[in-house]
């Protein structure tokens, strides 16, 4: 599902903060 999307983001940008996710990937896009 789109939950496990993002943590397969999160896992491959681990230096990426919270915030710069939110910067690239819109809550709009989920």
């Amino acid at each position: 599902g789109e939950n496990m999307e993002w943590v397969t983001l999160k896992f491959s940008y681990p230096n990426a903060s919270g915030d710069d996710w939110i910067g690239v990937f819109s809550p709009s896009n989920f």
